[in-house]
């Protein structure tokens, strides 16, 4: 094997790690979703992927489209007079991105070339 095709196949499975990873937050912030009386929230979530044309490599994307949703992420909190937000939903977000951040290092840090 040669050095670039030895980097190339780094490359292709660090990037199935990422998307793994990415995939499994995606489920996880849809699973733990406060539901609400309409369950809109849950629903409104939306996972795309593109490519940064610098180096072929994805730019995922993950967003919920509710006018509400920065409002559960920034915790509970008075807003126009009314108490509104989350502080467990808020609170859940770190620590499911520090798990994935500490899944996909682990996981890279076992690839071989």
């Amino acid at each position: 094997m040669t050095p670039s095709e030895g980097l190339k196949n780094i490359i292709i499975d660090i990037n199935k790690i990422v998307d793994d990873e990415v995939l499994n937050l995606y489920k996880k912030l849809v699973k733990t979703s406060p539901v609400g009386e309409t369950g809109a929230f849950r629903r409104s979530w939306n996972i795309s992927e593109g490519y940064i044309t610098t180096n072929a490599s994805k730019d995922w994307t993950i967003s919920n489209f509710q006018e509400y949703a920065t409002i559960l992420a920034g915790g509970r909190r008075f807003v126009n007079g009314k108490m509104q937000g989350s502080i467990q939903w808020s609170a859940g977000i770190t620590p499911m991105l520090q798990k994935t951040f500490n899944n996909i290092n682990r996981r890279t840090n076992n690839v071989k070339y």
